[in-house]
């Protein structure tokens, strides 16, 4: 599973978890739209490696 991830206000909180998705794609769609919103979001890939963080 393709994890979105995301941090509410600064680089101290905690990474909070927005969705788990079968596919880099659909992961990475939905975290370009939340970006904005959020003062940090990342994507995990299921072994752990972040592939986009914004």
């Amino acid at each position: 599973m393709w994890k979105v991830e995301y941090k509410h206000a600064n680089a101290v909180s905690a990474w909070s978890t927005h969705g788990n998705y079968g596919s880099e794609s659909s992961a990475m769609s939905v975290a370009a739209k939340i970006a904005s919103k959020h003062f940090a979001t990342r994507v995990v890939d299921p072994r752990g490696n972040i592939v986009w963080i914004a």
